[in-house]
């Protein structure tokens, strides 16, 4: 278990579940929670990069939080939700033996 006055922020785990299909039989998409749990924030790094024309800045952060049954089999098709800042998942590490979490995120800083 990982040190509990060190999480202090509230983040939602969401995956992405297919709701149905549109006209053209493609499917759609709505996000779902998988759970909403206390963790450890840490910004890792930012970066400036051009790409197609346009500076996006990125911020790369890692979160930490306890094991669970909910979170086992998160992967870099979901996403970290922590109040309104949306990041995409890089990369989902296990602490101990499920004690733990340590979740690599990024985030445009535009976003």
């Amino acid at each position: 278990m990982i040190d509990g006055g060190r999480r202090d922020r509230r983040i939602r785990l969401e995956r992405a579940v297919e709701t149905g299909r549109d006209a053209m039989n493609a499917a759609i998409y709505a996000w779902h929670e998988i759970a909403t749990v206390w963790a450890e924030k840490v910004d890792v790094s930012d970066r400036e990069r051009m790409a197609a024309g346009e500076v996006a800045a990125e911020i790369t952060t890692r979160f930490r939080c306890d094991w669970s049954p909910a979170l086992d089999g998160l992967n870099p098709k979901d996403r970290l939700v922590m109040g309104s800042a949306v990041f995409d998942i890089w990369g989902v590490k296990e602490l101990g033996t499920r004690e733990g979490l340590e979740i690599t995120t990024a985030k445009r800083a535009d976003k």
